[in-house]
């Protein structure tokens, strides 16, 4: 099989157009082991977007992935963008945010590096709970819960925890009562 890397902006049709909500997942698992830059196998990223990959080589610098760098004030400034959050810092200094008074997303217990938890559905816990720099949340995870914990490299990237954040508030806000989502506006009467 021939290997090679795909021109992006070739492959979605040039530059300014969207991926139309396609995830490409396989390049957190690619990186470069000379920075952190990403590199996608060719054939592979052409069959996630569905169409016929280039033989062009993108430089590595082209296509680049922040690697988990959040830090504990851009985590509390993404969650106070999604609607009807509260915020409260408990459990030893941890930064806690809810919908609801039900909690979705947890920062803290590292100072070193941030960890950052937050719930998740049957699916995303299976394929997560055993990456490297993920694991069942401690606590939360053994009761029985749907629950992850990013602790260390490699770990989510920016973009993909922001994703699973935005996952866990949806989900938890679905357990509220519908007369508590409209009260809150999350769901129109």
């Amino acid at each position: 099989m021939i290997r090679g890397m795909i021109d992006l902006k070739q492959a979605v049709g040039g530059a300014g157009r969207p991926l139309a909500g396609r995830r490409i997942t396989k390049t957190a698992k690619a990186a470069d082991s000379v920075g952190d830059a990403a590199m996608v196998d060719a054939d592979d990223l052409a069959q996630i977007l569905g169409v016929e990959a280039s033989r062009q080589r993108v430089e590595p610098t082209s296509v680049k992935m922040r690697r988990n760098e959040m830090t504990y004030e851009e985590y509390n400034a993404f969650c106070r963008e999604l609607p009807a959050t509260s915020y409260v810092v408990q459990w030893g200094g941890s930064h806690v945010w809810k919908v609801g008074d039900k909690v979705f997303a947890i920062g803290g217990w590292h100072d070193e590096e941030p960890s950052f938890t937050f719930k998740v559905n049957d699916i995303a816990y299976e394929m997560l709970k055993g990456q490297r720099g993920l694991r069942p949340a401690p606590y939360l995870a053994s009761r029985g819960m749907k629950w992850i914990q990013h602790f260390a490299r490699p770990g989510l990237s920016d973009d993909e925890l922001r994703d699973y954040i935005r996952q866990s508030h949806f989900i938890v806000s679905q357990g509220l009562s519908k007369k508590k989502r409209i009260e809150l506006g999350l769901v129109t009467p």
